[in-house]
């Protein structure tokens, strides 16, 4: 009478769809419930090698190597050790990074944070007491010039009618 496997495959489905269902946080902003999601490497875990993703992370452990996360934040825990490049649109560093960052839009050295190695990025806060030995690139790439720059050094004629 009851079919216990399609209930349980609409219920799995329900339960699969509701996790792309935009989330409501009031005065009618939405955010679908994945831009929300955030995973975090315990203090214990050591990890080598290339870290990419779609969501937000937060390092407590160790990570060597390369960490790509362009479209989301990464964050780099009181206990974190790093050992590599990151690549994130935003960085916040409560640790310790050895390495370069790179931030599309802000990086943030707390003020128990300690970085050796560049950071490039259009924004970039270091909190008083924060170590950093490294150079900072905040340069914004200009826009291209329509105006093309005269040959001589005669002015320009105007006619005025």
């Amino acid at each position: 009478m009851f079919d216990k496997n399609a209930k349980k495959t609409k219920h799995e489905a329900d339960k699969k769809s509701s996790l792309l269902k935009p989330a409501k946080y009031g005065k009618g902003e939405t955010k679908t419930l994945s831009s929300t999601l955030s995973t975090t490497i315990g203090p214990s875990i050591n990890i080598k090698g290339e870290l990419s993703g779609g969501e937000d992370l937060i390092i407590q452990g160790s990570v060597e190597g390369t960490i790509k996360l362009l479209d989301n934040s990464v964050s780099v825990g009181e206990h974190g050790q790093i050992q590599a490049d990151v690549f994130a649109r935003n960085i916040t560093v409560q640790g310790e990074l050895s390495g370069d960052l790179h931030g599309t839009e802000k990086v943030t050295v707390t003020s128990s944070g300690r970085i050796k190695g560049n950071i490039i990025a259009p924004r970039v806060v270091l909190e008083d007491g924060a170590s950093f030995k490294g150079s900072i690139d905040m340069e914004n790439k200009p826009a291209t010039s329509t105006i093309s720059p005269t040959t001589d050094n005669t002015p320009s004629k105007a006619k005025i009618a």
